[in-house]
């Protein structure tokens, strides 16, 4: 019920459900507070989240990986960027260890304050600690340097997505287009910067038409 009134963005009824639970003794599950730290969080609510997390965790609920993100999300969205940096060396002090959805978190507000190399040396600190970064991931970094005018470097970035494996979606090629025209110009130069493009991936393009039927 809990995540039904937040879907309807209606904080009070899914307050009122949470306290009638602990009215009638019943334990609030992992599930239950990331949606309520999540909501809470994204309306700069932080000290009712942090609240809501220490509570979690005195009456023995562990957060998660997700919790922490969701808190780290919310301290980003607040401007409390070293905070939600931290939050990733406290998470795996009290063994939680982060997970890419962290790592993401942290990319993604690097990328919207222009501290796009810092979000790069993230990508490389997942490597070294032997996590395979997947698309969303890339698709993160991908983004961020188009908008800055950086498509070369974007497109490097692309290449190592298929040279590891990556499984690719749509994203990061309509990413690309982006950011060559936004180099180049559009216009009448629309159709011959994709064919550009489309000539630097002759074998991958396909595959764009086989996502976009899935999706």
């Amino acid at each position: 019920m809990i995540k039904g009134w937040l879907q309807k963005d209606d904080w009070e009824e899914a307050w009122k459900v949470f306290d009638e639970m602990l009215e009638k003794k019943v334990q609030p599950s992992v599930v239950t507070y990331n949606s309520l730290i999540g909501f809470i969080g994204r309306t700069g609510e932080l000290e009712k989240a942090t609240g809501l997390f220490e509570d979690m965790r005195q009456k023995g609920k562990y957060p998660n990986v997700v919790t922490y993100a969701l808190l780290m999300e919310g301290l980003c969205l607040a401007g409390k960027h070293n905070e939600a940096k931290k939050i990733m060396f406290d998470m795996e002090y009290r063994g939680c260890k982060p997970r890419l959805v962290n790592y993401g978190v942290l990319m993604s507000d690097l990328g919207k304050r222009g501290k796009t190399e810092e979000a790069k040396s993230f990508l490389q600190e997942m490597k070294k600690r032997r996590f395979k970064p997947n698309v969303v991931i890339y698709n993160v970094l991908i983004n961020f340097l188009c908008k800055e005018g950086r498509a070369a470097e974007a497109y490097k970035v692309l290449v190592e997505m298929q040279v590891g494996g990556c499984e690719l979606n749509a994203a990061p090629f309509r990413m690309m287009v982006d950011g060559f025209l936004q180099i180049h110009g559009g216009g009448e130069n629309l159709r011959e910067n994709r064919h550009n493009f489309s000539c630097r991936f002759p074998q991958t393009a396909p595959n764009v038409d086989a996502q976009n039927r899935r999706s």
